[in-house]
């Protein structure tokens, strides 16, 4: 007999990660968004991070790390990627 739930527990962290660097992408860059409005900026169609102004949020600015970590973080949580096949 086929232990599915064995199955998908081994799968987990495969799906988690890819759920994860969705966000990078344009199926998955509402995440980013959401996490990018919360600090007062947004993402582009190019998936960067701009503030209020237009300019490109990098990785030196304080909020960037806070931005794409909580939003891996939803994705993780929300996102339908491998869903068929926890079930």
């Amino acid at each position: 007999m086929i232990d599915w739930s064995a199955i998908s527990k081994s799968m987990w962290p495969s799906i988690k990660l890819g759920r994860e660097m969705s966000v990078f992408t344009a199926d998955g860059r509402v995440f980013l968004d959401a996490s990018a409005s919360t600090a007062g900026c947004m993402a582009d169609g190019e998936g960067n991070i701009v503030d209020d102004t237009g300019r490109e949020v990098t990785e030196r600015h304080s909020d960037y790390e806070w931005i794409i970590t909580n939003a891996k973080r939803q994705a993780v949580v929300e996102s339908s990627i491998g869903r068929e096949l926890l079930e």
